[in-house]
């Protein structure tokens, strides 16, 4: 009677099944970070929400897939991807930048020769003139630096 009264009194959590996007193969780690951020958070709200447990999908999935396994809600439940209009509508998105903002950040190699012209510049207006590109030479457009650069220019990184 005791231990009946005891279990009445304590607050009983379903398992929470959360279902995440699988990378491409064993050696892609790009999901590591968000699947340690979400970790983290199921695990500092599970005295408030109860046990938990995160599962990946069966398969990697393209955009479209995704989206609509998302709707669907049996495939996979959890995504870290920026969402469109559509995505917007028709899900529950949730504004928290998991990868801190850095997502669109890009590093810029250069070559050797071209050092001293980078320790030249000395604001945002010279480094205007500057092209970058993505890709290297395997035939992505080259992106003009003031199209991925909107952000105070500073000096040492």
């Amino acid at each position: 009677m005791l231990l009946l009264a005891l279990l009445a009194s304590s607050p009983v959590f379903a398992l929470d099944v959360v279902i995440f996007d699988r990378p491409t193969a064993p050696s892609d780690h790009r999901l590591d970070f968000a699947t340690a951020v979400l970790r983290a958070a199921m695990e500092r709200t599970t005295p408030e929400f109860g046990p938990y447990r995160i599962d990946f999908a069966v398969a990697p999935m393209a955009r479209q897939r995704m989206f609509q396994a998302l709707k669907d809600g049996e495939l996979i439940n959890v995504a870290t991807s920026l969402a469109n209009a559509q995505w917007a509508r028709e899900l529950l998105p949730v504004p928290v930048p998991v990868d801190l903002g850095l997502q669109s950040w890009r590093v810029a190699l250069i070559d050797a020769s071209t050092q001293p012209l980078m320790n030249s510049l000395a604001g945002p207006a010279q480094l205007k003139q500057l092209r970058a590109g993505v890709g290297g030479n395997v035939g992505h457009p080259a992106r003009d630096a003031r199209e991925w650069l909107p952000y105070r220019f500073r000096r040492q990184l």
